[in-house]
């Protein structure tokens, strides 16, 4: 009987350890919302230095941040099923720093990936959404 017990409580303490996990995730790593989709497809261009900004122009009818109105887009970039970001990240800080920061400027999406791979060679797929 105490054996029943103590595999009954292990599983307990396995499965709510499944589900905070699951929530957590969740919260730290938002999934891609739903809404409009644009893939963004290879090849990607460097986009300044060190190494890890790349470019791709958008269609017209998704007009980004420009001068005088540097919160129009209401873009979000995803790679997979993970939202990147942050968004409206300086430039140089995507070209320095990465790790998915990315900006909509113009009629290009600027970015880099989560990890700072060349998304030319990751296999990852990339999505600006315009969420619902």
């Amino acid at each position: 009987m105490r054996s029943l017990i103590k595999m009954i409580g292990a599983f307990a303490i396995v499965a709510a350890s499944f589900l905070a996990t699951l929530w957590a995730t969740e919260y730290v790593w938002p999934s891609c919302p739903t809404g409009t989709v644009t893939v963004l497809k290879r090849p990607f261009l460097k986009f300044g230095t060190p190494d890890f900004a790349y470019t791709k122009e958008l269609p017209k009818d998704l007009p980004g941040d420009v001068p005088g109105s540097a919160m129009r887009s209401t873009l979000l970039l995803c790679e997979d099923n993970s939202i990147l970001g942050p968004m409206r990240a300086a430039h140089s800080e995507i070209a320095r720093d990465g790790l998915g920061r990315y900006s909509h400027w113009g009629s290009n999406m600027i970015f880099s990936t989560s990890d700072n791979s060349d998304p030319n060679r990751n296999g990852r797929t990339y999505r600006a959404v315009q969420p619902r």
